[in-house]
């Protein structure tokens, strides 16, 4: 029985021997990767140090083919993330405002001679400095625009234009220039191609986008 006794001590001595070496070697290895994780993002910041923001003008006159002619203006903040020094992803929201000018042979009894509407949209975008001045962008949109329902003019009992919303995606690829506005403020001028636009309708307008705009810290 005493015989026993030791050789049961003996086994639980070894067995709390090896799972105590075996729980600080797991520390130290959790303490290890936990450094090179804190030293990471003590490299790289957090997510609002390593952000920059943004915000395009537009102004765009949109001939409408038989119809008449908009001007559409508005505003679009953006905020990137930086992955590395030279890449950088985030959102982009949009607003604009439309004032359409409807040919003078559309109007009835001097109704809806002018029209206005709202444009909303979101999406993403990824964007590559090349050098100190240029980058490269991608980017894709989901946008709401309003237009005379079913293409056609026609009138509300208030003598405005009819209007329906349609919903339109958008993937853009292009270009664009930053300049340096003091130490943390720059312009941008970005060209865009929209890939989604049916190639039947370049006869009338090509799907080039031209933005300007401000950032900081980018």
């Amino acid at each position: 029985m005493k015989n026993i006794t030791k050789l049961l001590s003996l086994v639980l001595i070894f067995a709390f021997a090896v799972s105590t070496n075996t729980a600080d070697a797991q520390t130290r290895k959790k303490k290890k990767k936990s450094d090179k994780v804190d030293e990471y993002f003590d490299d790289q910041g957090t997510i609002l140090q390593r952000a920059w923001y943004g915000a395009d003008l537009s102004f765009n006159f949109i001939p409408i083919p038989g119809f008449g002619n908009i001007i559409a203006y508005g505003i679009s903040p953006m905020a990137g993330i930086k992955i590395n020094e030279w890449f950088s992803v985030g959102p982009r929201v949009q607003f604009s405002v439309l004032n359409g000018r409807i040919f003078e042979q559309f109007r009835v009894e001097d109704f809806a001679f002018k029209f206005n509407a709202v444009t909303v949209g979101a999406g993403a975008f990824a964007r590559a400095r090349i050098g100190r001045a240029y980058f490269a962008h991608v980017e894709f949109d989901r946008v709401s625009y309003s237009q005379p329902r079913n293409g056609q003019l026609t009138f509300n009992n208030q003598g405005k234009i009819d209007l329906e919303r349609i919903g339109q995606s958008h993937f853009y690829v292009g270009a664009g220039y930053h300049g340096q506005i003091g130490t943390q403020w720059g312009y941008q001028i970005t060209a865009l191609f929209d890939t989604l636009v049916d190639r039947d309708t370049w006869a009338n307008t090509l799907p080039i986008t031209t933005r300007f705009g401000i950032n900081y810290k980018f």
